[in-house]
């Protein structure tokens, strides 16, 4: 392999080296916070609102408090994982969701650390799993021709 080919190689991988760097760092941090948010309470809905993210993003927040062992705590978050095309459908939706019953995800170790949704990282371990694989797969490939090349 010339030179050229040796830096568009190494520009390759490092490419994906970097993208892998980042799903990892993503997938640890969302890992950590699934770790940490181990107890749970009945949580009870204090207000809540739709915030628009964009001009067709639409998500249902609340203010909730709960009750640990020690004190009373509250907290700011998203009520519905469900993301809203317009305003008034999340309207809608949410009479349904305040009907639930509501459970808090907090941190035993930081009781003010809390939310209303707790739901493994899977999508961020896929997306994580392929890249390494593709990172993998193009060492493998360059090993591989670099040592079949001229046999």
């Amino acid at each position: 392999m010339d030179t050229r080919g040796k830096i568009v190689w190494l520009g390759i991988l490092s490419i994906i080296g970097l993208t892998l760097l980042w799903f990892a760092f993503g997938t640890t941090k969302e890992l950590l916070r699934y770790n940490s948010l181990n107890a749970q309470t009945k949580a009870r809905i204090i207000s809540t609102y739709v915030e628009a993210l964009s001009k067709n993003n639409f998500i249902i927040m609340a203010k909730y408090s709960y009750y640990t062992d020690t004190k009373q705590c509250h907290g700011l978050g998203v009520l519905s994982p469900i993301h809203y095309t317009n305003s008034w459908t999340a309207e809608t939706d949410l009479e349904k969701l305040l009907q639930q019953d509501w459970t808090a995800w907090y941190d035993p170790s930081n009781i003010e650390d809390s939310s209303l949704s707790r739901f493994f990282p899977l999508k961020s371990l896929v997306y994580t799993s392929i890249v390494f694989a593709l990172l993998a797969y193009f060492f493998f490939l360059g090993y591989y021709v670099s040592k079949n090349r001229f046999q």
